[in-house]
């Protein structure tokens, strides 16, 4: 990665520089959305940037810097100054310069993409119930901050329980999400995934692979559900910008064998097609 796009202009990584007093990096007040690029060509950007000036709104930051900027041609420009073709791309936007307490100062704000290689995912899911619920009713809740250190915390724990994913359950003791992912489970044929009201992320995959299924017609079901209803489930798989539709192979000690993966292989399936083939949906 040699250049990043930093507030209007590309600017060598090496040289690029944000205020050690940034309000994103001092109290973790900004946003994010990672997207993928397929050949040199960014995938459902329309989709990201309405939930980005969701997240906006949701915490009192200003959306016109993100209606006025063209993210097209930003990132374009971006992935083709960095030679890249199959890439994760991230946008990060924060408020600005501020003093080093909670409020914010008046300067600009700042937006940041980067972009690298699509990283190599993982060939299957696995899970770590993590001890610390999800807050349905938080102020973040359904918010994609860059506010991560309960995401950091709850990966590295799954990671010491030689999983690569965490699972939130929520105050209720509801299944809601992971730290990067959507969840969902099959049961006799249908299909089922956390309510928004779970506190989950409205994942932009999620939404795509549940419009996707049903239009296979699949039974597609939003519930809030026990974490029992996950571990009695037929199949279990993670939806993600990364991970796409994948596969899980085990919940702490509760395990699934390869021969199940059915359905799944099928979301994925017609995840990748449709995401090679149409760039905006």
């Amino acid at each position: 990665m040699k250049y990043v796009w930093l507030n209007g202009a590309l600017q060598e990584m090496s040289q690029a520089r944000i205020s050690p007093v940034d309000h994103g990096l001092v109290t973790g007040d900004g946003l994010f959305e990672t997207l993928a690029a397929y050949e040199g060509k960014i995938f459902a950007l329309t989709r990201h940037i309405e939930r980005l000036k969701k997240s906006a709104s949701g915490m009192f930051m200003p959306t016109d810097v993100i209606e006025k900027t063209n993210w097209k041609k930003a990132i374009d420009d971006l992935i083709k100054a960095n030679s890249l073709s199959d890439a994760r791309v991230r946008i990060t936007y924060t408020t600005g310069e501020a003093d080093l307490g909670s409020d914010r100062g008046t300067s600009a704000p700042n937006i940041l993409i980067a972009a690298g290689a699509f990283p190599q995912m993982a060939t299957e899911g696995s899970l770590s119930v993590v001890p610390w619920p999800r807050c349905e009713r938080a102020a973040l809740a359904g918010l994609k901050t860059t506010s991560y250190g309960e995401n950091v915390k709850a990966l590295y724990y799954a990671k010491k329980n030689a999983c690569n994913e965490a699972l939130f359950l929520n105050l209720k003791g509801h299944v809601c999400e992971g730290t990067g992912t959507n969840v969902g489970w099959i049961k006799n044929g249908k299909l089922f995934t956390p309510t928004l009201e779970s506190g989950c992320l409205a994942g932009i995959t999620r939404g795509l692979i549940i419009e996707l299924a049903r239009k296979e017609g699949f039974e597609f079901q939003e519930v809030d559900a026990p974490l029992s209803e996950l571990l009695n489930a037929d199949e279990v798989f993670l939806m993600s910008t990364l991970r796409e539709a994948q596969w899980v192979s085990k919940v702490d000690e509760k395990t699934w064998d390869p021969s199940t993966n059915k359905i799944t292989k099928k979301l994925k399936k017609l995840f990748v097609d449709y995401s090679r083939k149409t760039l905006d949906p």
